[in-house]
């Protein structure tokens, strides 16, 4: 079960990226196939209510997935967090229950939390909304195994 529920930690923190080469994992699925878990980061970014949330401790013997995205990602993102829910309730509850999803923005200046915690309350009430610090989200990502979200000074630029 570690290994289907990586897959979608890793699905999920690659949707919003740019756009990838689609190969085919050993296993048949597209995009990055997680085969050991990685450890949680024990990295302090905030929750909905403003208390401190520490990932390693508060994720602490569950299955975790770790969805970076954004509230202004037009369709992959909410595709996958709707997705994720979906999967989630054709399990039974006593899987379900052991199982936390947190969504960290990677668009903290936009993404305010009272926004941004209904946004993903919305999809399913069990998940859990987090934001921080630019320098923490990014320490976040790499810990994750992935490259970190970047803005686009210069197209941004051009097309003002």
């Amino acid at each position: 079960m570690r290994r289907a529920w990586s897959l979608l930690l890793a699905v999920g923190v690659l949707a919003c990226g740019e756009k990838i080469d689609r190969e085919l994992s050993p296993g048949g699925f597209i995009g990055a196939e997680v085969v050991s878990p990685r450890p949680m980061p024990n990295l302090v970014l905030t929750d909905a209510k403003g208390a401190p949330y520490n990932l390693a401790e508060q994720t602490r013997g569950t299955v975790t997935l770790r969805f970076f995205g954004h509230m202004h990602c037009p369709d992959v993102c909410p595709v996958h967090l709707a997705n994720i829910a979906a999967v989630l309730d054709k399990l039974p509850e006593e899987v379900s229950r052991q199982i936390k999803v947190v969504f960290v923005t990677v668009d903290p200046a936009r993404d305010s939390m009272a926004v941004l915690a209904p946004w993903v309350a919305g999809f399913d009430p069990r998940f859990i909304a987090l934001t921080g610090s630019d320098s923490t989200i990014k320490a976040a990502q790499l810990a994750a195994g992935l490259l970190t979200a970047e803005q686009d000074t210069v197209t941004a630029s051009a097309a003002g």
